[in-house]
């Protein structure tokens, strides 16, 4: 079997990451780079693909907030390769990965941590379970004369940066 073809009876069989993580400081479920990696690993292991995460190059900023705060702005770009044992051909996805944090060691280890989970991410074309507190929640409105368009909640202000998607990255 090729390996999109193994690719894809991994797609098949896991559609969605389960929320394992809790951010108590802002209150949302996450899925954890962990939760991600066990989503697919028996199937990996049952078909024969070995799943490498590589992490380069890691950029650390430095900035001040207006209120006088120091923060470290981490960001990298992770690869996930997914090697197939029986003939070595391989799959390659990137993603990037950013952090702003007050310690140095927390932005970095956010930036890789999350660069590494939406690398596998993408490269599985998974989803994580209910809504991402990543999001700006944006929903999309059919417009019939100007066609889609985007249009946050009442509830959330308006920005000016564009909705972005998940297969963006």
């Amino acid at each position: 079997m090729a390996i999109y073809d193994k690719l894809l009876q991994v797609q098949k069989s896991v559609h969605s990451v389960t929320k394992q993580g809790y951010n108590s400081f802002s209150k949302y479920e996450y899925a954890t780079y962990a939760d991600v990696l066990d989503a697919v690993r028996e199937k990996l292991e049952e078909l024969g693909l070995v799943l490498t995460v590589t992490v380069s190059p890691l950029e650390n900023t430095f900035t001040f907030t207006d209120d006088g705060k120091y923060y470290t702005v981490s960001s990298c770009v992770a690869t996930a390769t997914l090697t197939d044992t029986e003939d070595q051909s391989f799959i390659e996805i990137t993603a990037p990965g950013m952090s702003m944090s007050k310690q140095d060691d927390k932005a970095c280890f956010k930036a890789v941590t999350g660069a590494k989970k939406y690398a596998v991410l993408g490269l599985f074309n998974l989803d994580t379970d209910g809504a991402d507190p990543e999001s700006d929640a944006i929903t999309v409105e059919k417009d019939d004369t100007r066609g889609a368009r985007t249009k946050p909640p009442a509830s959330v202000p308006r920005t000016s940066r564009p909705a972005r998607s998940n297969d963006e990255f």
